[in-house]
């Protein structure tokens, strides 16, 4: 993986990681994911009423995993079936749902500000072509709006989880690692071959937006598999550095060309959008810090 591939591997994988988590950040309380994505489908026009696998097809996830989130609707009053096999949301639904799908419309259009109409095709444009790969619901569907045009809130989260899932899946099966683990990895690996790159605790929370709790374990799990080093922090005698050992830059190097082959497979391949991607993704994840908190 060259210094271009690693680069915007780094980044994509870090606007998908903090997207979503901002996604969920406005997500109503104590209320999972997928039962949300499911509601947020059903107040799209053109899918309006779906049956089990409908919803699989639309959300991109396991039957299974839907059947179980729709047993759970049904004992609420958000979710509407005449028959039990076709469902819809009820205007229940439509209100509990709404200020969470302002909240995210509002975070991902503010999250582009800085792109101009060209840089704003390019970004959307990869979350289309996620969405309607061969095969996919959305391959001959209608509904969606052009190409590089911003997509509704259903579509776009839909095309952040998918991306997410698949680059996940693709860091689980090649080295047993999680999709939050292996952003770890990549943010200490340095732009330059031969430099050494150091990250502080308190800065790694902000950089995967996680817990400080998540940090500490996942660093030591980490070290515990070499590939990564734990550094007492000279100036302060209960912080701690982090180092990538020369096998986790394998690692990520390694994990990296499956990834970025998933990742050229979408998007394709070219030195020159490769360049542009780099320069809208880091657009993209500096808009996201900035409104971060205007929930």
């Amino acid at each position: 993986m060259n210094q271009t591939e690693a680069q915007t591997i780094t980044l994509w994988c870090a606007v998908l990681g903090k997207a979503g988590k901002g996604i969920e950040r406005r997500m109503p309380e104590r209320f999972l994911p997928l039962h949300f994505r499911i509601l947020l489908q059903l107040t799209r026009p053109e899918t309006a009423e779906l049956e089990l696998v409908q919803f699989a097809r639309t959300l991109m996830v396991r039957p299974s995993d839907i059947e179980a989130a729709l047993e759970f609707l049904n004992t609420t009053d958000l979710l509407a079936s005449a028959d039990g096999v076709h469902y819809s949301i009820t205007e229940e639904g439509r209100a509990f749902i709404a200020p969470s799908e302002h909240s995210i419309d509002r975070f991902m259009g503010n999250s582009q500000g800085e792109l101009d109409d060209e840089e704003a095709f390019v970004y959307r444009a990869m979350y289309y072509d996620a969405i309607v790969k061969p095969g996919s619901f959305f391959a001959t569907h209608a509904g969606l709006p052009d190409r590089g045009t911003r997509l509704p809130v259903p579509y776009e989260v839909t095309a952040i989880y998918a991306l997410t899932q698949t680059i996940a899946a693709t860091v689980k099966r090649s080295i047993d690692l999680s999709f939050t683990d292996y952003r770890f990895l990549l943010e200490l690996l340095p732009k330059k071959r031969d430099a050494v790159k150091q990250i502080r605790a308190r800065e790694m929370v902000k950089l995967l937006r996680v817990g400080r709790a998540y940090i500490t374990t996942a660093s030591y799990r980490l070290e515990e598999r070499g590939l990564l080093t734990r550094i007492p922090e000279p100036d302060d005698a209960r912080g701690i550095l982090f180092e990538i050992t020369p096998y986790g830059r394998q690692v990520v190097n390694d994990v990296g060309e499956d990834v970025y082959a998933v990742y050229a497979g979408l998007f394709g391949q070219e030195r020159f959008d490769s360049v542009r991607r780099i320069r809208n993704l880091g657009a993209v994840l500096r808009g996201i810090d900035e409104v971060w908190d205007d929930v």
